[in-house]
């Protein structure tokens, strides 16, 4: 059986990292989400895969939706993390991963998800053409 947990030290915290993650960052786009992810150096005690998740404050006024959007979009993740998590725990590296919620209204939940699976499958396809131009060259 597969653990689906979500632990607190798979959460992305920590203003530089953030910021990092932003400024040096690759994005795809999968409607209704916006992923931006980039890999570091491993820490022993870091997960390999660590996430934000964030829905903006412009698009949905109240803290209720804000709130009920980001919980669909970590279970979303939850669910599927073994997609992004399994390649990268084999390795020496850490993914950062943002995920923004780009949409003007709520979608339902199984929109949500299926946009997650296409995500994170586009961030693993990328990161293995990076590595194997890098390897090639």
């Amino acid at each position: 059986m597969k653990n689906h947990a979500f632990p607190k030290k798979a959460k992305l915290c920590g203003q530089l990292r953030i910021e990092q993650l932003y400024k040096n960052g690759r994005n795809v786009v999968v409607a209704p989400l916006r992923f931006t992810f980039r890999k570091t150096e491993k820490d022993p005690s870091v997960e390999p895969v660590k996430v934000l998740v964030w829905a903006a404050k412009r698009l949905f006024k109240r803290a209720n939706e804000r709130n009920r959007i980001r919980r669909l979009i970590r279970e979303a993740y939850r669910l599927n993390a073994d997609i992004v998590k399994i390649p990268f725990a084999k390795t020496n590296e850490t993914l950062l991963l943002a995920v923004n919620y780009i949409e003007k209204t709520e979608l339902p939940y199984k929109t949500i998800e299926t946009a997650m699976i296409q995500g994170l499958r586009l961030i693993v396809e990328r990161l293995n053409k990076q590595k194997k131009s890098a390897d090639n060259a």
